[in-house]
């Protein structure tokens, strides 16, 4: 398949090129992930020779050393040939070491000095494994800019090679370091991970082929490299297996394998046309002959690289683009967070003034549940709801309505001992069981009332016995409200003001009005509650009359059907209608009863009508009078532009004074936003080379096997 891409001239791809080389020289590359070949492989693995052949410099390699940065080699075609040697300082140095390290460079750099300015360059970094106290990894690039006519358009960065077992050069941690510095390379979704594999060695058994395959495991981002064929023995089965591996059928990689023939010490003298025609002799011979010819050799290796390179960046444009766009939305909300500088005493309070517009603006949002805001679309999954505060007291409320319709009385009544279960709350109990413990206080505070009648005080004292897990769960929900708008206050504070001030701000504005309106809520709450234990039943619900009516219409219901069932089984004779007349009437109504059971029914009839009422009473005064009315409508108007404007003069300065780290991260950020508008602003100039109604396609099928 053709790509439009592929119709780009050679100093349109040097400028896409470019472009990312710039970007990444300017530190974009530490808010982006960008595009890049990295070359990684094992100690001893003829890494430092590949990138040697691709480049045509003389990159030094030792057994058992190891670099301790990563290397970027950027190669383009041209005239005169020109090498120049900087230093790209990582983000973690301060703004001195940025600029001392900045100041490492060479130009005009001769062949044969490039491993004395290596070992400068790392002294220069403060690298000294020797010595205990100084660096012994850094996260700064060795930057080399080839310039040649034989060069390929092409940027490399090269890491330190793996090892397993340390020596008098690399110490045990060493060994971690270099392969989490690798790892976090090949992590980057954006990297293509030239894999280079040794064929003196199994290549499932090296270190490389792990890794990568740990971070791209499905073979999508990662190109082999079979060095030392050279090494096997001619017909065996090694390399028999290493040519299979080069044909991509032993180890599938979607961008296939390359194989390269390196400079050992007897070739060492070579020129590098000398080198090349010795390879070029030897894949051409055996079963290297059967591989295709663009899979083998460093010419072909120079093409495909440049390709893959240029394909992975157009690839991924777009959305490296809104990736871009997304960080210069995160930067102006930053910003907007930190406000303006807050020299003067009029900055300090027109900052305050919009962080309380802001909090109020958004608290009424939280409250009323218009929830269309970005406030409320942003941040992880376990803030997300926390920010949506109506939705949370709703649900809340629902829980404790149904919480206190199952759970809040402390005695339920079961038809018999069959459908009693064992344990938890309420207590079960039968109707009898009820009666029996009613009658018992009937009789320890009996008045002057008659035997089918009872004290007028017992319903007050059932109900205050049946309604005692009120108090708990009503205080459960109180806390588990007031936690919820906590939290939420707490995020609206985030997105209006930054840290130092939101401390402060709580310290002397919003945690002593807050805890007014707890103290207020905690008031109402204890009234409502403490209204069971201080009056007798109150009530002028019509309810009452009709929950009486059909208590007692279910009794006689269920009394009527225990003596019908009775009776229609005594003798299995059938009753007739005139019977059940009879049944009726004689031996329900004008049946003798227990008198003081009676009464005790009657009590426990009228305590649970009103119970239900005063239940639904205290749902609905507990979410009105106290939540909303106490606590959630007062929440707009603990950090509001009224509050700021009370506020005297020294109390403004204490909240809104700037710290030095403030000043210090509105200017990061502000670095940070400028490397996005310059990352947006070169990243749009390569997609205008895009023809219109073109789409980028894939190059891959040039370097898939």
């Amino acid at each position: 398949m053709t790509s439009p891409w592929n119709e780009l001239q050679p100093e349109e791809t040097d400028t896409i090129l470019n472009t990312i080389d710039k970007l990444r020289q300017l530190g974009v590359g530490d808010i982006l992930e960008l595009p890049q070949i990295i070359v990684c492989g094992d100690q001893s693995s003829g890494k430092s020779s590949v990138l040697n052949a691709v480049s045509t410099l003389q990159f030094p390699a030792k057994d058992g050393l190891c670099t301790r940065f990563a290397t970027e080699v950027i190669m383009r075609p041209g005239q005169p040939e020109h090498i120049a040697v900087s230093i790209v300082p990582g983000s973690n140095r301060s703004h001195d070491e940025k600029r001392a390290l900045e100041a490492f460079r060479r130009s005009n750099v001769n062949m044969n000095d490039i491993e004395s300015i290596i070992e400068q360059a790392t002294s220069t970094m403060g690298i000294d494994p020797r010595n205990p106290n100084a660096r012994r990894f850094s996260d700064d690039i060795l930057r080399f800019e080839v310039t040649g006519p034989s060069q390929p358009s092409l940027t490399l960065v090269d890491l330190p090679g793996l090892f397993q077992a340390d020596s008098i050069y690399q110490s045990k941690e060493d060994i971690s370091s270099v392969q989490d510095l690798v790892r976090r390379y090949m992590h980057n979704k954006r990297s293509v991970i030239l894999a280079v594999v040794s064929a003196k060695s199994e290549f499932v058994l090296q270190s490389v082929t792990n890794f990568s395959g740990l971070e791209d495991p499905k073979g999508l981002r990662t190109l082999g490299i079979i060095t030392k064929p050279d090494k096997l023995d001619v017909g065996s089965d090694s390399e028999k297996k290493f040519a299979e591996l080069a044909e991509n059928r032993l180890k599938f990689l979607h961008r296939g394998w390359h194989v390269l023939v390196n400079r050992d010490h007897s070739t060492r003298s070579y020129t590098q046309e000398q080198r090349d025609d010795f390879e070029k002799k030897f894949l051409s011979e055996g079963v290297w002959a059967k591989v295709p010819v663009n899979h083998k050799g460093v010419f072909s290796l120079r093409s495909r690289l440049s390709i893959a390179l240029r394909e992975h960046i157009l690839e991924g444009l777009p959305d490296l683009i809104k990736e871009a766009e997304t960080e210069v939305v995160r930067c102006r909300d930053d910003l907007a967070r930190l406000g303006a500088s807050r020299a003067s005493a009029e900055d300090r309070q027109r900052y305050l003034m919009q962080a309380a517009q802001v909090f109020s603006v958004i608290m009424r949002s939280c409250i009323n549940g218009s929830y269309d805001d970005k406030f409320f679309t942003t941040g992880d999954q376990d803030v997300y709801r926390p920010k949506r505060l109506r939705a949370v007291v709703q649900d809340t409320l629902v829980q404790y309505s149904r919480d206190m319709r199952h759970r809040g009385h402390a005695k339920h009544i079961v038809d018999d001992e069959a459908a009693r279960t064992k344990g938890g709350h309420p207590q079960q109990v039968t109707q009898t069981e009820f009666e029996d413990s009613v009658m018992e206080l009937m009789r320890d505070s009996r008045g002057r009332e008659l035997m089918v009648t009872h004290n007028p005080m017992t319903v007050r004292d059932l109900f205050q016995a049946q309604s005692e897990p009120w108090v708990k769960l009503t205080a459960k929900y109180r806390s588990t409200l007031s936690e919820a708008a906590k939290t939420c206050i707490d995020l609206v504070l985030q997105h209006a003001t930054d840290e130092v001030t939101r401390t402060r701000l709580g310290k002397l504005v919003i945690n002593p009005a807050l805890d007014t309106l707890l103290a207020s809520l905690d008031m109402i709450v204890d009234r409502l509650l403490r209204g069971r234990l201080e009056s007798h039943p109150i009530t002028y619900n019509r309810s009452l009359a009709e929950n009486i009516g059909k208590a007692k219409q279910k009794m006689a219901e269920k009394l009527f059907a225990d003596k019908y069932e009775r009776a229609i089984n005594q003798g299995g004779q059938v009753v007739a209608k005139d019977t059940l007349k009879w049944l009726f009437e004689e031996q329900i109504v004008f049946q003798p009863m227990d008198l003081p059971r009676f009464a005790a029914s009657e009590a426990i009839i009228e305590m649970r009508a009103y119970y239900k009422i005063a239940r639904e009473t205290l749902v609905d005064n507990f979410s009105k009078l106290a939540i909303e009315d106490c606590l959630i409508s007062q929440m707009p108007g603990l950090f509001s532009p009224e509050v700021v404007a009370a506020l005297d003069d020294d109390t403004i300065s204490e909240i809104a004074m700037e710290t030095e780290n403030a000043a210090w991260e509105r200017g990061q950020v502000d670095d940070r936003l400028e490397l996005c508008y310059s990352a947006l602003a070169n990243l749009n100039s390569i997609e205008s080379m895009r023809a219109p109604g073109n789409e980028i396609q894939g190059l891959r099928e040039s370097t898939v096997g």
